[in-house]
């Protein structure tokens, strides 16, 4: 009788293990993680915004997030557990692709989701802007840089933090004068434009497309960069009032209010006219100055008519690639030259 006991328990056991009194344990399946659909985001360019990420999971696994965007320069995208900080760039739309993997390895251990960012024209509140060949900085308010734009070479995603009093946006580069009257320039460095940022405390400085200058506290200058015309080397001595660096030419104002200019002067940009200036602003190739009776005179190349100016009286000029801009009395703003890409049609 023992016997038969211990037969039928073993038996029961056999039975136990298997599962369904008679076949092999049922696989366990795995069940795979649920993502909720997030909703399309608007952004403005150079600011982030955060975005909560709910996922669920049936059997208690706890899926890992990554997520990528299609376009980097327009939207970039970072993880944080289960929050996205969305940040924009240039004005444009990218697809936002989020996956959850459980880790089990299971052929549905995974989750996908996506959602639309569009990143709009940034509204920074400034009191300074200046534009380089493809992208723009501005000192804003509370004294904290903000740059915008082409990034090829990290010259907007490199702006570095702390206060400033000046900035100024080169080729693809940029540099700031710092509340302590220190330098700090950041882009592409491929002639040394960046990283020969000389020490010492300055009082303002100028980027042009591959080469720097800086008007240093005792009002000597100082230029670093691409010199293949000279536009660093020939950098006078003496004290003057203020640098603009261009495309390969360099003009200074000195205290006297006449204008030089070195470097580059196969369409006459380092030519000036005669007479006293109040401002200088040294574009691609030409040049364009303030006058004393407040009118705008122009030198240089004239292809576009970038170098003919209206008349009137003007607060500003700047002088750009092939085009040039003025703050009239009114403040208002006119501009000449080159207007392929609307870039002399400023908005009224």
């Amino acid at each position: 009788m023992r016997t038969l006991i211990r037969t039928l328990s073993r038996l029961v056991i056999s039975l136990m293990v298997l599962g369904s009194w008679g076949g092999p344990a049922a696989a366990q399946t795995n069940t795979a993680p649920v993502l909720t659909a997030i909703t399309d985001v608007e952004v403005l360019g150079g600011k982030t915004t955060e975005v909560t990420v709910t996922v669920t999971d049936a059997d208690g696994d706890q899926p890992t997030l990554t997520a990528s965007s299609s376009d980097s320069v327009i939207a970039a995208v970072s993880v944080d557990t289960s929050t996205l900080s969305v940040t924009g760039g240039v004005e444009g739309t990218a697809t936002i692709t989020v996956t959850a993997d459980d880790g089990t390895g299971a052929s549905n251990a995974t989750a996908t989701t996506t959602f639309t960012v569009d990143t709009g024209v940034p509204y920074w509140t400034v009191t300074a802007v200046s534009s380089g060949h493809n992208h723009s900085c501005g000192l804003q308010a509370d004294d904290t840089l903000v740059c915008w734009g082409l990034d090829n070479y990290d010259q907007v995603s490199d702006t570095p933090t702390g206060t400033f009093q000046a900035v100024s946006a080169g080729g693809y580069h940029s540099c700031g004068l710092k509340t302590d009257d220190t330098l700090v320039c950041w882009g592409r460095d491929n002639y040394d434009q960046v990283s020969d940022t000389p020490p010492g405390t300055f009082q303002a400085v100028s980027a042009g497309s591959y080469h720097t200058c800086g008007l240093r506290a005792d009002d000597t200058l100082v230029c670093w960069g691409l010199d293949n015309y000279n536009q660093v080397s020939d950098a006078p001595p003496g004290i003057f009032r203020t640098v603009s660096a261009g495309g390969a030419h360099t003009c200074e104002l000195g205290t006297d209010s006449t204008v030089s200019c070195w470097g580059d002067d196969t369409a006459g940009q380092a030519s000036p006219p005669a007479g006293l200036l109040r401002t200088v602003s040294a574009g691609e190739a030409h040049t364009c100055g303030r006058q004393a009776d407040d009118t705008v005179t122009c030198w240089g190349d004239d292809t576009a008519g970038q170098a003919s100016p209206p008349t009137g009286a003007f607060r500003a000029v700047s002088a750009g690639g092939a085009h040039s801009c003025g703050r009239q009395a009114d403040n208002t703003v006119t501009c000449w030259g080159d207007d392929t890409e609307d870039q002399a049609s400023p908005p009224t």
